[in-house]
């Protein structure tokens, strides 16, 4: 509390103690309401800048995960599972998983599907880790086929986790949790 506000506080705690008293005619009724809304206006507008600090703050720690998959009822689906916690951007191609990636905000981990047009994960991820910008940005791989041989590969090439689509939320969470820590 600011020194001008304790003493509109005892200003406010005397007028109230008159008020009580019925000594009315010593204390004009408008020096009341105006200290009244002095401090008022004070603590809310505190409370209201400390909020709005607080808002600005968990906005800026909020880590920025990166989704990439060609379905984009996936990017969705993660996207509603991931927004109350994280950032979350979304890329349809590995393309756009690059640019993204390699932006001047970069994400602190992206969620890769396999199986993608054009530009499979496996290749967006050699990409990943060959570009010094890059290749610490932790990779977990999608995919809703059984192919144990591209995972062995996702994992030699850098990726960091491996899930099987559909995705199990409670999965999901520990491995973001443990690879963002």
């Amino acid at each position: 509390m600011r020194l001008g506000q304790s003493a509109l506080l005892a200003d406010l705690y005397n007028c109230y103690l008159l008020l009580i008293t019925n000594q009315y005619d010593t204390l004009p009724l408008r020096l009341f309401k105006k200290i009244a809304a002095n401090v008022l206006y004070q603590s809310e507008s505190e409370s209201f800048e400390t909020r709005m600090k607080t808002i600005e703050r968990q906005k800026m720690d909020k880590k920025v995960i990166l989704v990439v998959d060609d379905a984009p009822a996936v990017i969705d689906l993660l996207s509603g599972l991931l927004k109350e916690k994280y950032k979350v951007k979304a890329a349809l191609n590995g393309r756009k998983a690059l640019q993204i990636a390699q932006s001047e905000k970069p994400p602190h981990l992206i969620l890769l599907d396999i199986v993608m047009p054009e530009m499979d994960g496996l290749e967006v991820c050699t990409e990943l880790k060959e570009n010094d910008k890059t290749a610490n940005i932790p990779v977990v791989f999608l995919s809703g086929e059984a192919d144990d041989e591209a995972c062995e590969r996702g994992m030699e090439i850098g990726g960091a986790a491996y899930l099987k689509k559909p995705v199990e939320p409670e999965s999901l969470f520990s491995i973001i949790e443990i690879l963002l820590s």
